[in-house]
């Protein structure tokens, strides 16, 4: 039946346009997703964000937290050959390894995992700014890449050392006071002692003074 048969060819392009059409609905919302945490990568990542060619060794992405932090001069590795860093999460070992070694084929950089590293840049001024770095292979159009992940700790170890000396001047107040405590209260036993004997009224006047004095200190 002739009519049987176009109606099925119409049916057929009816289903197959609302398949496009819903192709191209899912495939302009993959879009529009994408270009939306392209732009958080790129524009609103406190991290800084740089993405380095495993072969060429070639910069080929930086995010603005990158720039803002390490500026936009940085067009080649031996660019951030000033960065020192460690494996050594405790930092006692010595800041010795640029970021050209830890991507290099013999480097540190585990394929199947990050990699971190404590890094330190020295600034002209003096100051030394410090660094959690964290690199992780990945894929860019086709090839094998290194995503470098920089957060500043700066300010954050700032805090730790501000908190650290602020706790050993705690202890070291704490061991002074206990240690000055006994002496104290031997003196002022001892004093007390002589205050109960007889004296001239101005010997018990000084004994008196120097009763009071020490517990003033103990009181401290």
């Amino acid at each position: 039946n002739m009519g049987v048969f176009f109606f099925l060819l119409w049916w057929i392009f009816i289903v197959d346009r609302r398949n496009i059409t819903r192709n191209y609905m899912e495939r302009d919302r993959l879009q529009q997703y994408s270009n939306t945490l392209r732009d958080i990568v790129e524009n609103y990542l406190p991290e800084g964000i740089m993405i380095i060619l495993e072969k060429s060794k070639q910069i080929v992405f930086k995010n603005k937290s990158f720039i803002d932090t390490l500026g936009n001069n940085c067009s080649a590795l031996k660019d951030l050959d000033h960065l020192l860093f460690t494996s050594d999460q405790d930092a006692t070992e010595t800041y010795s390894l640029t970021i050209s070694q830890i991507i290099s084929e013999d480097g540190h950089v585990s394929k199947k995992s990050t990699t971190s590293y404590i890094g330190i840049e020295k600034l002209n001024d003096g100051e030394i700014r410090k660094y959690n770095l964290k690199v992780v292979s990945t894929a860019w159009g086709g090839q094998d890449a290194f995503v470098l992940i920089f957060h500043d700790i700066t300010q954050q170890q700032q805090l730790l050392d501000l908190q650290a000396n602020e706790k050993y001047k705690d202890y070291t107040i704490a061991v002074v006071s206990h240690e000055l405590r006994t002496p104290l209260n031997g003196m002022l036993g001892m004093l007390q002692c002589l205050d109960q004997s007889k004296q001239d009224p101005h010997n018990k006047e000084c004994i008196e003074v120097c009763i009071n004095s020490g517990k003033l200190l103990l009181n401290l």
